[in-house]
């Protein structure tokens, strides 16, 4: 076998690799009975969750609860639905729906400061990449997942944005793709109301939960 041929059989293991990983957990396509299956598993794994919690944990959480939102108050819930919608991160933002009921909130200020939240973050996202999509800095930290949503946004339009509203189809990821393929403001903020009612019915989940327990 000669060099060349050798450098490009290593080049295309490099560049097959990665692609491989990164999309591992993401879908190819819009399943809506597998997301409705996996909306139903992380209800009752939320429900589970919550009874240990109830159960085991409930002084310890509900002091920390007392102690966050009265430190931050109801930003501390906007902010905890605000920047894993923006940034991805690895923070389950109904940790905070959790800390302002358990933390003596009202269930209506905490269900509109969450929406409002979610909905300002998903909105940075996407102005973000909007913005910034070409640059390297986005392209390495980002690539394979913006692609992967662009790839979702060309198939499925703003059905996928709908879908990722409600479901655990990730939110943010669509968003960015929503930015880098030009949709409009106006139609990203429409259905990113379909933010609210899950804010809503989760809240609603976990109040009814704690309740029971």
């Amino acid at each position: 076998m000669s060099e060349q041929q050798v450098s490009t059989s290593d080049s295309k293991d490099v560049v097959s690799e990665p692609d491989s990983d990164s999309h591992s957990r993401l879908p190819d396509e819009i399943n809506p009975k597998k997301l409705l299956f996996q909306t139903i598993l992380a209800l009752i794994a939320l429900g589970a969750i919550l009874t240990v919690i109830s159960i085991y944990f409930k002084e310890p959480v509900e002091a920390w609860s007392k102690s966050f939102i009265g430190m931050t108050g109801l930003w501390g819930v906007a902010l905890g639905f605000m920047l894993p919608d923006a940034f991805t991160l690895p923070i389950p933002p109904d940790t905070f729906l959790l800390a302002g009921y358990m933390g003596g909130l009202d269930f209506l200020p905490v269900a509109i400061s969450a929406s409002v939240g979610s909905i300002a973050g998903g909105t940075l996202g996407f102005l973000m990449i909007r913005q910034f999509s070409e640059k390297a800095w986005v392209q390495t930290k980002l690539g394979s997942k913006l692609e992967w949503g662009k790839k979702f946004m060309s198939r499925y339009g703003s059905t996928a944005l709908a879908v990722a509203a409600l479901t655990p189809l990730p939110y943010s990821v669509i968003c960015w793709a929503c930015g880098a393929t030009g949709m409009r403001i106006r139609t990203f903020l429409s259905v990113s109301l379909l933010r609210i009612p899950r804010v809503f019915a989760y809240l609603w989940f976990i109040e009814k939960t704690l309740t029971l327990n």
